[in-house]
């Protein structure tokens, strides 16, 4: 089995990377750098397409709806503090 992890250092990217024959991609940009994400996303997919491999893409939870409203995970500061909503902004671009 070959596996191409890359950011693998979190809870769900170390299980999958575990457990599949894939790539997983599951990074978190650092701040100020939250535009580089779409490209790094594009150039993986791209790897992948090339090798014939499967990519699973980790990503935030900011675009699903909070549970007891019909608010966004991002806009709600229970879930996403102010100080990390740019960074979870871009699971949701």
């Amino acid at each position: 089995m070959k596996i191409a992890v890359i950011g693998a250092t979190g809870m769900a990217g170390s299980r999958i990377a575990a457990q599949h024959d894939v790539i997983v991609l599951a990074t978190r940009p650092a701040p100020g750098a939250e535009d580089d994400v779409s490209s790094v996303v594009t150039t993986v997919l791209g790897a992948a397409l090339n090798f014939g491999r499967r990519v699973v893409v980790i990503g935030g939870a900011g675009p699903l709806q909070s549970s007891d409203s019909e608010q966004l995970v991002i806009d709600d500061p229970r879930f996403v503090p102010r100080q990390w909503r740019t960074i979870a902004q871009v699971s949701v671009d």
